[in-house]
């Protein structure tokens, strides 16, 4: 079956770097005037460290404890280490390879420094961090907190390269297509007998993944995904190639809706070893307000975020 190419929209190039608290140099991707959080639902926000050298230190970097309410952090660390810590009594390091799923929800305080060991020894610096929405009806869970190792996440070999599955379910079948795969109950072992499910817990049907191309020369990924998701692809290492060719690091490449329906195909090209964080998800359509580090559904909802928060009700973290 012949299925519609789905077309880049745009290529967004990283502006100036900004820093988030001491110790993130960040390009922040989106939201802005380009791309609104309507544009990216169900993903909010995204910047990316790319690689900084740090001297050795005995003082880590990072940012102190602040709040969130109604959605999710995604960090995903390439290089370094990330500490953790919040209200609800998690703590962890999250290390090369390793990705932190905090589930926000009814509100959490949390910091993130790097790590004591990487402050002391110093190094690169290299990590990303997404926010992702919850439905409304998810927004005001209790709070809770991933983290996933590196043996957790689920490798997939592809001529050529191989993927890293953190999230939502990847298949390939007889042909050697692979597709974002709704859920597990639609899941046929005879139709797609090559397949895998990301650690990530998630609420909304969603894929992140990276997609890396081996040394040994340029390569082409294809994904076949389901009608209307929003599709992006951030380079992360090496160089793009074909119709995008040039596009390098800290480049997120936003690619349309389908406007007809149905499934699509789409389709990358990458130099030898690129590698390319995808983030794909279906839109929520639901109403959005946020404020800082609040996203909610509605204005009232922000103002009840900032006096609970205001009042104690999201815990207590030194």
């Amino acid at each position: 079956m012949e299925r519609p190419l789905l077309q880049p929209e745009g290529v967004l190039k990283p502006g100036p770097k900004s820093m988030v608290g001491d110790g993130f140099s960040v390009y922040h991707l989106f939201p802005g005037q380009q791309l609104p959080m309507q544009r990216t639902d169900p993903f909010l926000m995204l910047d990316y460290n790319p690689p900084w050298r740090i001297e050795p230190s005995n003082q880590p970097k990072g940012v102190d404890v602040h709040p969130h309410r109604g959605f999710e952090t995604v960090t995903l660390v390439y290089s370094g280490e990330v500490a953790h810590a919040d209200s609800a009594g998690n703590h962890g390091i999250v290390g090369p390879g390793e990705v932190q799923w905090m589930h926000a929800a009814s509100g959490v305080l949390h910091k993130e420094y790097q790590s004591e060991a990487f402050t002391a020894s110093g190094g690169v610096f290299h990590m990303a961090q997404l926010w992702v929405n919850l439905p409304a009806q998810r927004k005001m869970d209790p709070p809770s907190y991933g983290s996933i190792h590196r043996d957790q996440i689920q490798h997939l070999t592809m001529a050529g390269g191989h993927l890293e599955l953190v999230a939502g379910m990847l298949g390939q079948n007889a042909e050697g297509t692979w597709f974002c795969l709704p859920s597990q109950e639609e899941f046929s072992e005879s139709t797609f007998p090559k397949s895998a499910v990301g650690p990530a817990t998630v609420c909304s049907p969603l894929w992140l993944f990276h997609w890396i191309q081996n040394q040994e020369g340029p390569g082409v990924f294809e994904l076949v995904v389901p009608e209307g998701v929003t599709v992006l692809a951030l380079v992360v290492e090496g160089v793009l190639g074909g119709e995008l060719e040039g596009v390098d690091q800290g480049h997120l490449v936003v690619y349309h809706r389908n406007p007809n329906g149905g499934e699509t195909l789409v389709r990358l090209e990458a130099h030898a070893g690129a590698k390319v964080l995808w983030m794909l998800g279906q839109p929520l359509n639901e109403p959005i307000a946020a404020y800082g580090p609040f996203v909610m559904n509605t204005k009232a909802q922000i103002q009840e975020a900032f006096e609970d928060y205001q009042n104690g009700r999201f815990g207590v973290l030194n």
